[in-house]
């Protein structure tokens, strides 16, 4: 039989009453988070896991012993050093949260994987990012953020004829951010995706550029256009077509609608405002298909509320009441940050210049692929002597990757420079081989998190690998160093 979830459908109403006396709802049941438990606060979330020795997922420790893993169906008791979860797997933990707010103990895990088959197709336009077609899903790899299983790799990834499965984060496009793959000697063609494209008669939709038939199964009702549902069944890549042996309905974020504590990872999402243009306060957007508001109280870390746009990988955290998660907190996953003038432009990449307090000058590149980066200014329309604002992230081999092309910004504008310390001394620290002055007669101001700090304060607490933001005004000169946590 057809099953459907039926949490979090509010805006499939009109399609209850037919799911409802047709299907069999699977709703993941339990205990209500929101009493918070013996020992510690309720807690969701969703998210990648980042480190092992139990587990870390969004910058929370989690102890697994005891707790139940599920996976493909099948549920299993964790031990305390289990090897069943990996980094880059995304997973919602269900727990309690210490006074803390730094540790917690899962009771449940469940993992979410998103696609799972043999590559159709691959295409490289850089050497960080390859693009994979897998059930006509574009999944993006990226070297040194996409963790792998076994003798998986990614100087090789191309190379795989057998089933993959893929978990990590869809993009508002469609494409999915790769965050973990592993080999699948048991696989089969299964796939999560938002419905398009209904027929009239209820028998065939399309998953992206996948088209799913199900002629034997029950008609989708035309309502659930734009619902997420998970098909799996026989696949022919000549046609791209899955002939559905089952389809069941997803939650569209997380598996519960109360909790005192929700965090989800991923994508931003909003149909009612353009790319490039920023989420008002009190406005319900979607982080991976998961309801979010924030308000004028919101902390914003790595950012702030104007950048809280389409396409922006972000996490968010805060209580969660009647499905929509209020962000106290929302932290932007893009680590580095470039504001400044164009010296040259290849079909591939943007070289922006600054000042340097050892060779005068510096030439950073950031490499731009359209299977990443999105584009709010036409990249074709950049050229040198132009100023453009970018946002980015660091990959395996060194590489800074442009995730957006902002906006082009004035001449004689604000030049800013974000990125992982390489080395520091007495006086100066280097980004991106960027040199600048810190001494005391640099002139600097220095701040930890929005907060002023002395000199001093700044180099104890800074580290190789500290992420900095520094600051100042076309054509020559720093004015202010920022340690962001």
């Amino acid at each position: 039989m057809l099953t459907r979830r039926l949490v979090q459908l509010g805006v499939w109403a009109s399609a209850a009453a037919f799911l409802l006396s047709q299907l069999t709802s699977c709703g993941s049941g339990g205990g209500n988070l929101a009493d918070g438990g013996i020992g510690g606060t309720g807690v969701i979330a969703a998210g990648a896991v980042t480190a092992k020795g139990s587990i870390f997922v969004n910058g929370i420790e989690y102890s697994v012993e005891g707790a139940a893993f599920e996976r493909d169906g099948v549920s299993q008791t964790l031990a305390e050093d289990e090897q069943s979860t990996r980094i880059g797997m995304v997973l919602e933990v269900e727990g309690t949260l210490a006074a803390d707010g730094q540790t917690g103990r899962a009771t449940n895990l469940r993992f979410k994987d998103l696609v799972e088959g043999t590559i159709d197709s691959s295409l490289s336009n850089s050497t960080g990012i390859k693009l994979l077609t897998i059930l006509a899903q574009p999944v993006v790899v990226a070297d040194g953020l996409t963790s792998f299983a076994g003798d998986l790799n990614f100087a090789t990834i191309e190379d795989e004829s057998g089933f993959l499965e893929v978990s990590g984060f869809r993009r508002p496009d469609g494409r999915i951010q790769a965050s973990y793959i592993e080999r699948k000697a048991d696989g089969r063609f299964e796939v999560t995706g938002a419905v398009t494209a209904i027929a009239a008669d209820g028998l065939t939709f399309r998953i992206g550029e996948l088209t799913v038939t199900d002629s034997g199964l029950p008609p989708l009702p035309d309502d659930l256009d734009g619902a997420l549902v998970r098909a799996e069944g026989a696949y022919d890549p000549v046609s791209r077509t899955l002939d559905a042996t089952s389809i069941s309905l997803q939650d569209p974020g997380l598996s519960r609608a109360d909790a005192d504590r929700a965090e989800v990872e991923g994508f931003v999402a909003n149909d009612f405002f353009s790319d490039g243009v920023g989420i008002p306060a009190d406005t319900i957007f979607r982080v991976d298909g998961q309801d979010v508001v924030y308000t004028t109280a919101t902390e914003f870390v790595r950012g702030s509320a104007e950048d809280l746009i389409n396409n922006t990988k972000v996490e968010a955290e805060g209580p969660l009441l009647g499905g929509v998660l209020s962000a106290e907190k929302i932290e932007f996953k893009e680590n580095l940050k470039f504001q400044g003038p164009v010296t040259a432009v290849t079909a591939n990449s943007l070289t922006l210049t600054y000042p340097d307090a050892l060779a005068g000058t510096s030439a950073v590149v950031v490499s731009v692929d359209p299977a990443v980066t999105e584009e709010d200014t036409r990249f074709a329309d950049v050229s040198a002597n132009d100023s453009v604002k970018l946002e980015g992230q660091l990959l395996g081999d060194g590489t800074a990757l442009a995730t957006r092309l902002r906006e082009l910004e004035p001449a004689n504008g604000r030049i800013i420079l974000q990125a992982p310390v390489e080395s520091i001394d007495a006086a100066t620290l280097s980004l991106r081989g960027v040199t600048i002055d810190a001494s005391d007669a640099s002139g600097l101001s220095f701040s930890d998190d929005d907060v002023e700090i002395s000199r001093e304060r700044f180099f104890a607490a800074l580290r190789v690998g500290s992420l900095v933001k520094a600051q100042g005004d076309q054509p020559g000169r720093w004015d202010s160093l920022e340690l962001e946590r």
